[in-house]
């Protein structure tokens, strides 16, 4: 009976300690989870917020997009653009955020010359930014560099 009164009484002192234990914040105040797939990039907007609705349901609550850029490019073609305005749109509804990368397609097409680093950098910031949908955040890559 002893026994039985001392595991009473130290798994009540565990669900105290439990209980009032602070929440975690090692990932700041709120932690995202999210996946990176582009296959909620659709031109129809009711299928972009299908998959939207798929991933929500899937516990996640960030989507990272990719575009492309190719050397010459300044701005998204009229079809990227759409997809894009699609996802954001649907991604608002659902509360889901939306993370844009702009890269480069392999080593071949690095903007080496400043023409392409110029072409590439308005591509993903600057003049064309202001026709993109608004994610909540944009990344681009390579960095351009000067020395």
């Amino acid at each position: 009976m002893a026994t039985l009164h001392l595991v009473r009484r130290l798994l009540l002192v565990a669900l105290a300690f439990v209980g009032s234990a602070a929440p975690a914040h090692a990932g700041g105040p709120a932690m995202l989870i999210g996946a990176a797939e582009d296959v909620v990039k659709q031109a129809d907007p009711v299928k972009a917020k299908a998959e939207l609705d798929l991933a929500r349901l899937g516990g996640l609550d960030a989507i990272r997009i990719t575009q492309v850029w190719a050397p010459g490019q300044t701005a998204p073609t009229a079809d990227d653009l759409k997809a894009d305005r699609n996802v954001v749109a649907a991604a608002q509804l659902d509360g889901v955020r939306v993370f844009i990368s702009v890269m480069n397609f392999g080593s071949r097409t690095t903007p080496l010359s400043s023409d392409d680093q110029d072409a590439f950098g308005c591509r993903s910031s600057g003049r064309t930014a202001r026709t993109w949908p608004r994610p909540h955040t944009s990344s681009c890559s390579p960095r351009r560099t000067t020395g």
